[in-house]
């Protein structure tokens, strides 16, 4: 499996320990390989978009902050039924967009930028 993790600069070398940990620890070296994604290295939804379809699947951690490429990443996969897994913050990141559409006036959906 090839699996991306997407997150922040400023959350690079955390997630990085945790996943050296986890390679170890679960002797995973050869089974899955997860590729980091920094979301603030693109300026192009298309392109980071292309880089999320080269795997099988997508993880978003946790943070401190939510930011509006994440959600509309996830938003984007929700519609495209690609496998994401939130962990903390990250799951709470996955179930915005499904807020927003229930408080939302007449169902209305989310904006999508053109």
């Amino acid at each position: 499996y090839h699996i991306f993790c997407f997150c922040s600069t400023q959350f690079k070398n955390k997630i990085e320990f945790i996943l050296k940990f986890i390679y170890s620890e679960l002797n995973l070296k050869d089974k899955v390989k997860v590729k980091l994604i920094i979301h603030d290295n693109y300026n192009d939804f298309d392109e980071l978009i292309n880089d999320i379809y080269s795997c099988d699947g997508l993880i978003l951690p946790g943070g401190d902050d939510i930011y509006d490429i994440e959600l509309k990443i996830v938003s984007y996969l929700y519609e495209k039924d690609f496998p994401i897994l939130g962990i903390c913050l990250g799951m709470q990141t996955m179930a915005v967009p499904f807020i927003i559409l229930m408080i939302s006036p007449c169902g209305s959906t989310l904006k999508k930028e053109e």
